[in-house]
């Protein structure tokens, strides 16, 4: 699949009150077939709609890994929680 942006809907975005007792994403890093992307990607906090993240170039690749490397303590519950990834 030919990637040229990814789509991130941070914390449990459900409600307000929700997606503030859990922890949110602040920076990920991704790899693409086992190759670490060459940016680290920080999120902002209290955005309950996609964040856009744009490649430099277009990206083929058939697996992706996401590794969270920070994230937003939540004021209730240690869990990291993403509503939704995609990619276009």
């Amino acid at each position: 699949t030919r990637n040229k942006k990814m789509k991130l809907i941070n914390g449990y975005a459900r409600s307000e009150e929700i997606y503030k007792a859990n922890n949110r994403v602040r920076k990920i890093e991704v790899a693409f077939d086992g190759k670490k992307y060459p940016i680290e990607m920080e999120f902002k906090d209290m955005v309950m709609h996609p964040q856009i993240i744009e490649f430099h170039q277009p990206i083929t690749a058939e697996k992706v890994r996401i590794t969270i490397l920070d994230v937003y303590q939540g004021s209730k519950y240690n869990d990291t929680c993403i509503s939704e990834i995609s990619f276009e």
